[in-house]
């Protein structure tokens, strides 16, 4: 009766092996998409997020940061004006810039292959209304504010990448690119 129940105790641990490699795999894959994506610029009236952008999935926010022998210095420029921005807006909720995340890519910053970095992650029902109200911010209290960060002569540029996915998977996916890509805004 032992020998039976290790066995099938054994099955199952395989079974659920062959399962998580294949998540693991289709995490790596769905990554690969977002990266690969088409970037869209942001400019100032977000004309590029078009109507079909209404379904649910996930996006990523990048920043131009040049590379160039003081890109640490760009980093951390970045770093401050991001502060000060968060702190000079009464009432709303910022996320906070993330010194880990900011470490692990700037010592990993030979791995991009532009100038590009990862900026933000997030997930949405609806991905054309939340990427508008992180440009925008009219409505939600809980948002980037691009446009305002622009407005204040940052001297950044940004861009955006999504994929689109059923609504079941995205809370899934934005922790798994997020822990891939270390974001410089957001939690960690």
């Amino acid at each position: 009766m032992v020998g039976n129940f290790d066995a099938k105790i054994n099955k199952l641990s395989n079974d659920l092996s062959v399962i998580k490699n294949k998540i693991d795999l289709a995490t790596y894959e769905l990554i690969k998409k977002l990266k690969d994506s088409k970037p869209v610029s942001i400019n100032d009236n977000m004309d590029d997020i078009s109507e079909d952008k209404d379904r649910s999935g996930c996006y990523l926010f990048e920043i131009l940061i040049k590379r160039n022998c003081f890109i640490d210095n760009n980093f951390k420029k970045f770093e401050g004006k991001w502060n000060t921005h968060k702190n000079s807006i009464n009432g709303y909720t910022f996320p906070r810039f993330n010194k880990k995340n900011a470490e692990e890519v700037y010592n990993n910053r030979n791995n991009y292959n532009d100038n590009w970095f990862p900026l933000y992650v997030g997930k949405a029902e609806n991905l054309k209304d939340r990427i508008k109200e992180h440009f925008e911010c009219e409505t939600s209290t809980s948002a980037l504010r691009i446009r305002l960060f622009k407005n204040h002569n940052n001297g950044f540029n940004f861009r955006i990448k999504w994929i689109k996915l059923p609504s079941n998977m995205i809370d899934y996916c934005e922790k798994n690119i997020h822990k891939e890509l270390h974001p410089l805004i957001g939690k960690g």
